[in-house]
Parts: C-alpha cells; structure tokens; sequence
C-alpha cells in the first residue's frame, strides 16, 4: 500500500473501537475489517463473522474460516440451502497480519495447514500440528457439507486470503511463487 493509503487504512482500523469497542486490539480489528471487506458481497452479519473467526492459539496462522453454499454462509450443517444441481460450495481462508509489507512465514503456514486441512481422507487425530477446536470444527463442517452435496455435483471455489498493509505491485517473486503452490486440489 501507499503511504497515504496506510494511514488511511489505520485510521479507519482505529475508529473501528467505537463500533466494536475496546476489547480489539489494532490487529484483530484489522482481521474484521479484512473479512468484512472481502466478503461483504455475502453481507454477513458481525455475529456471522465471529463465528467464523478463528484467529487465537494454535491457529496455524488461519484467523478465519468461512463457508458459503450457493450464496448463504454456514455455521453448521442445518444451514445448508442448497435447492440446486451443481451447488456453489464458496470456502474462505484467511490468514491477516498488520504488517508493513507481506512477508513469506504467513504463506508458508498456510500452505503447510491447508494441505492437511483440506486432505478430507485424513483423521484430525492423525494431523501433525494441534489445530484449535475451532479450526477442527471448520474443517469437520466443511468436511461434512463437501461430502453431504457430493450426489448434487457441487462446484468448489477455494479463495485463500493473505491481507497485510503491504504493497502489492512490489511482491516478489520468493512470495508469489509459493502462493501459487498452495495446495487446493480436492
């Protein structure tokens, strides 16, 4: 981001207090507005949001995990509206750092979680890292819908977010390179 742009961006992350309170610090309120930004095409509510919000110990760098079908976000399996063939399954990923530039650890934990998280075959028992309950729940829900709509063909979009104040038209090749490899085949 330009110089301009990040002190625009601070301060609207800091007159976010007066909506969400005190109980946020700078970053995690740079993760809400992140998410909702990127999703406000879906306009999920702040409780939606929460739910969503993984960020805290043994996250593996994913602070958020959202997952939509055909337009509507789910938060458990009762949510799921899908009325068609080939529904839209929409999974999120975020991983968010209020960071001046993007920087090659986010990337890497992502890719290393993700290629676990997202191999349905395997048992969260067997996983190598200690994901929160949070995550697992996230993984186990997607798991659940994912496979629940299998007889209906449905179309899987995977939209991994890494959101810093960094500039992006300055990214380097030692970070864009292993972003494309992040694993998302399912």
């Amino acid at each position: 981001m330009r110089k301009n742009d990040i002190l625009l961006l601070d301060r609207i992350i800091e007159d976010l207090k007066s909506q969400y309170g005190e109980k946020f610090d700078t970053s995690e309120r740079m993760e809400i507005f992140c998410f909702d930004q990127i999703l406000k095409g879906y306009d999920c509510t702040y409780e939606e949001i929460e739910n969503c919000w993984t960020d805290g110990p043994n996250d593996d760098g994913i602070d958020g995990f959202f997952l939509f079908v055909d337009g509507h976000i789910v938060n458990q399996i009762d949510d799921v509206r899908a009325s068609k063939i080939n529904p839209l399954v929409s999974f999120f990923v975020f991983t968010v750092r209020h960071a001046d530039k993007f920087q090659l650890e986010p990337i890497n934990s992502m890719q290393t979680s993700l290629s676990e998280l997202l191999d349905l075959t395997i048992d969260p028992k067997s996983f190598n890292y200690p994901y929160s309950e949070d995550i697992l729940f996230k993984r186990s829900l997607f798991k659940e819908v994912y496979i629940s709509l299998a007889p209906r063909k449905p179309h899987l979009e995977i939209d991994l977010c890494y959101c810093s104040r960094g500039e992006t038209k300055t990214i380097s090749n030692n970070l864009s390179e292993p972003a494309q490899r992040v694993p998302c085949d399912l």
